[in-house]
């Protein structure tokens, strides 16, 4: 009850809640957010995953690739062996698949949540439409500062009035 209470340091109200649905930021502190989708299966995904895989060029991922081997070598700590050697050699190669791995979580995980984030986008565009919801805490605070705008021309013009008639 508590861990609900407290997240981060922000208060939640214990009203009743849409489904919760746990990500991992990259840090891996868990995140909470409130949707109004069900959590789905993560094969529902395929299609946003498939569309942000062709973003994935090979070329980029080759050099990416390089740019992580360079890091691993100029970090090199391992007392007694070599990078040039075969033992060195499938360290690295051990380290690079590691990264690759790593590397497709977060892009599946971070596809999974737009994913998410878009079906609960179309789902407010829907409910809004549906309802044909009232103007937005925006618009109301503009129509006020308008009509506030055009009492203070008014209250001018009224001003100048008494003033010509004295």
């Amino acid at each position: 009850m508590a861990s609900l209470m407290l997240l981060r340091g922000l208060r939640l109200s214990l009203a009743p809640r849409p489904p919760l649905l746990l990500a991992m930021r990259a840090n891996n502190t868990a995140v909470k957010f409130h949707t109004t989708t069900p959590l789905v299966r993560a094969g529902d995904y395929a299609k946003i995953r498939d569309r942000e895989l062709k973003k994935r060029s090979p070329a980029r991922e080759a050099k990416l690739r390089e740019r992580e081997r360079e890091n691993f070598l100029k970090n090199w700590k391992v007392p007694g062996v070599t990078p040039d050697s075969p033992q060195g050699q499938a360290m690295i190669e051990t380290h690079l698949e590691k990264w690759a791995a790593k590397r497709d979580k977060d892009f599946y995980r971070r596809a999974e949540q737009k994913a998410l984030r878009q079906a609960e986008e179309k789902l407010e565009r829907e409910r809004r439409k549906k309802n044909k919801e009232g103007p937005t805490q925006d618009d109301l605070l503009l129509k006020e500062a308008r009509e506030e705008a055009l009492r203070g021309q008014w209250e001018a013009m009224e001003e100048a009035m008494h003033q010509s008639e004295r």
